[in-house]
């Protein structure tokens, strides 16, 4: 099922009807792909015959996801030196290339 199909349904079971326009998904997974948190996977047909990209996300949107749970300043107080010197490392290492 299309990424737009599953949230229309979402919306109209929980609403009672359809909150999202197709116009305004497709705007905001172009974003999306344009700043690198998704990228395209393949492709399904679908009922109607049209072509409906499929899409997973990146590795940029995997850390996102992980940095949106976790409470920084925890992590610094909690944190082995180990593990933060390996986030330091990467940090500068992401700066200079």
């Amino acid at each position: 099922m299309c990424y737009f199909c599953l949230l229309q349904r979402i919306f109209i079971l929980l609403n009672g009807k359809p909150a999202i326009h197709y116009h305004i998904v497709n705007r905001r997974v172009r974003a999306l792909e344009e700043r690198g948190y998704i990228e395209k996977c393949g492709e399904r047909r679908t009922r109607t015959g049209f072509a409906a990209m499929l899409y997973q996300l990146t590795t940029r949107a995997y850390l996102a996801t992980l940095l949106d749970k976790i409470e920084l300043d925890n992590f610094i107080e909690t944190a082995p030196d180990a593990n933060i010197i390996s986030v330091i490392e990467a940090i500068i290492s992401a700066r200079i290339s």
